[in-house]
């Protein structure tokens, strides 16, 4: 499984009109409708990451590929995810067993290209072992070489974890993966919802940000988590449509993804599910969203 694309109380306040209070047919038991609320996010956050062919929730995912060096002396490294946020290490070589790492001054060195998606290593940032010697990038002994690499790429998608107060300057949240500084977060919590900027790059899970105008009271418990994102509106909303259409079809167990993420009303689905299923479908599709592979 994915990471999770939105929160139960995030799906609850989304203005639906889906009622999410029977789920379980024959339960009076909150905890139980929640659960299975939380199971149809789940399927269509899994069901997103499927289509797009990437999970767009921020995590750390390693890369092993074939990069070249350019006239420049600069290697471009192209991992198979959107919004790349991070790479944290780099080893270079000429087999997958004799790899050396980039140090972490030359790691450094390299910067994002957001236009291309790709992080770009410069002349003489490192050296990596080619046949008995040490190949030097940014010199023409060789051209290219095998690398493996760990990133960071996908929106910052994540809980609040402790209660934070208002003029407060920091937050503390579940995960901190693809969180960088300037990244502006969104604090989901119904008419206290706020954004916030990130004024430094978190090494912890306590993220400093500007000064909160709202108290955000944590709760244990996946029913009243807070999300706290980064992603874009439309991507959101294209995950609550498509819960929408999970719930209004549930109990049809034969149902795919497939036939909910189609342009078009497919057979044997309910029309409200079809519609809200292909609302999702343009969103991803319109958006940008979905990855040629």
């Amino acid at each position: 499984m994915g990471g999770l694309y939105l929160t139960i109380l995030e799906y609850r306040q989304a203005p639906t009109a889906v009622t999410t209070s029977d789920l379980v047919y024959g339960s009076g038991v909150q905890a139980d409708q929640d659960a299975q609320l939380l199971q149809e996010i789940q399927r269509a956050s899994d069901g997103v990451t499927s289509f797009c062919s990437s999970d767009l929730v921020a995590s750390t995912r390693t890369m092993t590929e074939e990069v070249w060096i350019n006239r420049a002396g600069r290697m471009a490294f192209h991992p198979g995810d959107g919004n790349l946020t991070a790479v944290t290490s780099i080893s270079l070589g000429i087999a997958a067993n004799a790899l050396t790492a980039v140090s972490a001054t030359a790691l450094a060195a390299g910067w994002i290209d957001t236009k291309s998606n790709s992080f770009i290593l410069p002349a003489g940032a490192g050296t990596f072992a080619a046949g008995a010697s040490p190949l030097q990038v940014g010199t023409t002994s060789a051209n290219r070489a095998l690398a493996r690499y760990n990133y960071v790429a996908g929106y910052p998608s994540t809980t609040l974890a402790v209660t934070a107060a208002a003029a407060a300057t920091s937050v503390t949240v579940a995960s901190n993966a693809g969180i960088v500084a300037g990244t502006v977060l969104t604090i989901v919590d119904g008419a206290k919802t706020e954004n916030v900027t990130v004024t430094a790059t978190p090494t912890t899970n306590t993220v400093a940000v500007t000064a909160l105008a709202q108290t955000h009271t944590f709760v244990a418990g996946p029913a009243a988590a807070i999300a706290v994102h980064a992603m874009p509106t439309d991507l959101r909303r294209a995950v609550v449509y498509l819960v929408s259409a999970l719930v209004q079809s549930r109990g049809n167990d034969s149902l795919t993804m497939g036939q909910l993420l189609t342009p078009a009303p497919a057979v044997g689905v309910d029309a409200s599910s079809s519609v809200n299923g292909a609302m999702a479908r343009k969103i991803l599709v319109d958006g940008g969203y979905v990855r040629i592979r």
